[in-house]
C-alpha cells in the first residue's frame, strides 16, 4: 500500500529588506464536494509570480487562483490535463489583458508553478522560467528550463508546460522560487533537510539582500492534508520569529476571494471584465495616475469615467468611439501605406521612362492605373499574411511537440497502471495537434511510438490494409459471399444478378476473368 504524505508549506516573501506575513500569489487547497472523480484524492497547489510593468494587485490574485482551483478540480481525465487546462485558462486571461494594456506599454508575465499531492506522489507542472529545487539527502536537483517551460504565460496564445513527477521520501524538500538570491549554493541548501523549520527559514534568509518570493514544501508522514506556517512579529522584538504553533489549514495567504468580485472565464476565449477597487470606484482617475498604475485588472488605458447620462445616450457612446485611439492609429497606418506606395509608383514610373524611348507610352488609361492600385496592396497583404502564418504555424508544431515529448517522459516515469494510459491518451492528442501543423519524421516517430504502446494497453492489432481491385468490381456489384480456392482464386457471388465473378491470383494480385 503507498505511503501517504502531508505537505508542510513555508511561504517566505521579503520586500524592501522586510518580511510580510503573507504571500500573494500562493493558494492552497483540498478536493472540494462534487470535484471530478480522479481529483478527489489530488490536494493542490498554486503559485504564481508577476513579471513586468502590470502586476496583479493582492484582491486579484487571490480572485484568480481560487478560479483557477475550480478550474482543476472541474476538469476530468487525467492529472496533466487539468493542469494543462488551469495553464490555458490563466494564459488566456494574461493574454487578453496584456493586449488591452498594449497601447499603453503596459505588460504582465505570470511564472505559475503547481504541484498536486496524491498519496506520496508530487506532480509539478511548471509555466514560465522559475526555479525548483529537490533537495535530497544524496543530491540537490534543481529544474529549470526555459526551453521546455516558455517565457512565462500571457506572453501568446499557446502557453508551454513543464511536467514533473516524483515519489517523495519524508527526507525530500521542494524549494520554489522565481527567482534564487544570489547568497544561496548547493552548500547552502545541501543540509536543510537535516535542519528544523526555524533553522531552515533564518538559513534561507540569511544574508538575502534581494527580495525573495520562496516556497518551501516539507513532507511528513500523514493522510495527504497540507497546512501553511507564517512568520509572527512581536511588537516588543524587532524581526521577527517563526511560529511552530501557527499551521493553519489552507488560509494565510490563501483566502478566497470575495464574491463581489468579477470571475476569471472558465473557457478560452470568453473576455474577463476588469477587477476595480471598491473603495476607489467613486473617485475621478486622472490620465496621469492611471497611465502609471495598474489596480486589479484595470489597465492604464481607458479614458476618465463619464457621467451616467452621457453613458446611457446614443450621443455618448458615439463620443466614446471617437475618442477611442484606434482611430488615431489606423489613420497613421494608412498614411503610411499610402506614402509607401506612392514613392514605389513613382520609382517604377522613372525607371520604366528611363528605359522607353518614348514616355508617351507610360500614359496609361485612368482604369489601369486605378487597378494597379488596387492590386499592389492585395499581393502585398497575400504574401505578408502567407509568410505570417507559415511562421506561426512552425512556433504551433515545435511548442505543441515539445509539450508531447514532455508527456510521454512523464509517463513512462509514472507507476500508476490508470495514470500511465491517462498520460499516453493526452500525449497522442497532442501529437495529432502537432501534426495538425506539420507532418515531419520525428512526429511521424513519436505517433508510432505512442500509438504502439496504446495498442499493445488495449490489446489491439493493426492490420495492413491493400485493395485487392484498384478500380472496384462496378457499381452493380453487391457481394454476399467469397468462395476462396486451394491456390487462393476467388470465387465472388453478385447478389444483384445472381452472376458469378471469378478472381485468379497471380503473383501481382487478382485478375477478374471476365469470360468466366
Amino acid at each position: 500500500m503507498p505511503e501517504t504524505f502531508d505537505l508542510t508549506i513555508l511561504p517566505i516573501y521579503q520586500r524592501g529588506g522586510e518580511i510580510l506575513p503573507d504571500m500573494p500569489g500562493l493558494h492552497v487547497a483540498h478536493p472540494p464536494r462534487g470535484a471530478a472523480r480522479r481529483r478527489s484524492s489530488e490536494s493542490l497547489i498554486l503559485h504564481l509570480s508577476m513579471v513586468g510593468n502590470a502586476p496583479l494587485s493582492l484582491k486579484a490574485s487571490q480572485q484568480i487562483l481560487k478560479k483557477l482551483s475550480d478550474v482543476f478540480y472541474q476538469t476530468q481525465g487525467a492529472t496533466t490535463s487539468a493542469l494543462r487546462e488551469v495553464s490555458e485558462t490563466l494564459n488566456q486571461y494574461l493574454h487578453d489583458r496584456n493586449l488591452r494594456g498594449a497601447s499603453q506599454g503596459m505588460r504582465g508575465i505570470g511564472l505559475l508553478t503547481q504541484c498536486v499531492l496524491r498519496s506520496e506522489k508530487l506532480i509539478i507542472a511548471q509555466s514560465g522560467g522559475s526555479h525548483i529545487f529537490i533537495i535530497s539527502p544524496d543530491q540537490v536537483k534543481e529544474m529549470h528550463d526555459t526551453d521546455l517551460s516558455g517565457p512565462g504565460l500571457g506572453a501568446g496564445r499557446v502557453p508551454k508546460v513543464r511536467y514533473y513527477q516524483k515519489n517523495i521520501d519524508r527526507n525530500d524538500l521542494v524549494l520554489i522560487t522565481p527567482q534564487p538570491p544570489s547568497p544561496w549554493s548547493e552548500t547552502t541548501l545541501r543540509n536543510l533537510y537535516r535542519m528544523n523549520m526555524k533553522s531552515i527559514y533564518h538559513r534561507l534568509v540569511h544574508r538575502a539582500e534581494d527580495d525573495l518570493n520562496v516556497l518551501l514544501l516539507v513532507p511528513q508522514e500523514g493522510a495527504g492534508k497540507m497546512k501553511v506556517l507564517r512568520p509572527v512579529f512581536e511588537e516588543e522584538q524587532e524581526g521577527e520569529v517563526l511560529s511552530d504553533e501557527l499551521p493553519q489549514e489552507t488560509g494565510g495567504p490563501q483566502q478566497l476571494a470575495s464574491e463581489d468580485e468579477h470571475p476569471i472565464p472558465q473557457k478560452a476565449g470568453e473576455r474577463v471584465p476588469d477587477s476595480i477597487d471598491q473603495e476607489r470606484k467613486s473617485e475621478p482617475i486622472s490620465r496621469a495616475e492611471s497611465s502609471q498604475t495598474m489596480d486589479s485588472e484595470q489597465v492604464a488605458m481607458e479614458q476618465p469615467a463619464l457621467s451616467e447620462g452621457r453613458e446611457k445616450s446614443p450621443a455618448g457612446w458615439v463620443a466614446r468611439v471617437a475618442d477611442l485611439p484606434l482611430w488615431s492609429i489606423l489613420g497613421a497606418m494608412a498614411k503610411s501605406v499610402g506614402n509607401a506606395l506612392q514613392v514605389v509608383w513613382n520609382s517604377a514610373l522613372t525607371l520604366i521612362g528611363r528605359m522607353l524611348p518614348d514616355e508617351k507610352y507610360l500614359d496609361f488609361p485612368s482604369w489601369v492605373l486605378g487597378l494597379i492600385a488596387v492590386m499592389i496592396p492585395v499581393m502585398v497583404i497575400t504574401f505578408g499574411s502567407v509568410i505570417y502564418i507559415r511562421r506561426g504555424r512552425n512556433r504551433l508544431y515545435h511548442e505543441t511537440y515539445q509539450e508531447a515529448k514532455s508527456l510521454v517522459q512523464m509517463a513512462e516515469k509514472t507507476q500508476d497502471p490508470e495514470e500511465h494510459y491517462q498520460t499516453l491518451t493526452a500525449a497522442l492528442e497532442t501529437i495529432e495537434q502537432a501534426r495538425g501543423y506539420r507532418e515531419t519524421e520525428e512526429v511521424e516517430d513519436l505517433l508510432s511510438q505512442v500509438r504502439s504502446e496504446l495498442d499493445t494497453l488495449n490489446q489491439i492489432m493493426r492490420l495492413e490494409f491493400e485493395p485487392l481491385f484498384s478500380h472496384g468490381l462496378g457499381a452493380d456489384v453487391t457481394i454476399s459471399e467469397i468462395v476462396v480456392t486451394a491456390w487462393n482464386d476467388l470465387y465472388m457471388l453478385n447478389e444483384e444478378d445472381g452472376t458469378v465473378i471469378w478472381a485468379q491470383s497471380n503473383p501481382d494480385g487478382y485478375e477478374i476473368k471476365d469470360e468466366f
